[in-house]
């Protein structure tokens, strides 16, 4: 029994610990391809990338996956300002309505709900952001190259 128990503990401090995750401050490089930045599938829903350019000298790129956005990662390139200035403008309004948990895990900004996670943080010119429906927050943590489990 005592065996049991032991076990038991351990499955659910491991697996309760498992949705813990951070930056890894890895950032792309700018001559990347498109598969070192986004995983072209994950939990088998195929990536719709969409490249943006804004008038005030950012570039954005974003990968979405499944017919409802189950997950979605955005990144945007900073080519002239502050990347934290651009955190400020062009991603925390995406976190209106959400209660904002600033400065957890490495994150600028995370919100949480019972059905999604939000995460937004900056590294060197680059700002990054990811809403995932929560049943995908593992499959989405692991196919991220800028995100690693704790």
């Amino acid at each position: 029994m005592r065996k049991f128990l032991y076990l038991l503990l351990t499955s659910f401090v491991f697996f309760g610990c498992a949705e813990e995750y951070k930056p890894n401050g890895v950032v792309p490089g700018e001559d990347d391809p498109i598969e070192l930045i986004f995983a072209d599938s994950i939990a088998g829903m195929g990536a719709s990338v969409k490249l943006e350019f804004n008038e005030d000298d950012c570039r954005s790129i974003s990968a979405s996956y499944g017919d409802n956005n189950e997950i979605y990662y955005q990144i945007i390139i900073v080519d002239q300002g502050s990347s934290k200035n651009c955190l400020e403008e062009k991603i925390i309004p995406k976190f209106d309505g959400f209660k904002i948990k600033k400065n957890k895990e490495g994150f600028d900004a995370f919100a949480t709900t019972d059905t999604i996670e939000m995460a937004a943080w900056h590294e060197d010119e680059y700002v990054f952001f990811m809403k995932v429906h929560k049943e995908y927050v593992s499959d989405a943590v692991l196919n991220c190259y800028f995100l690693k489990f704790m």
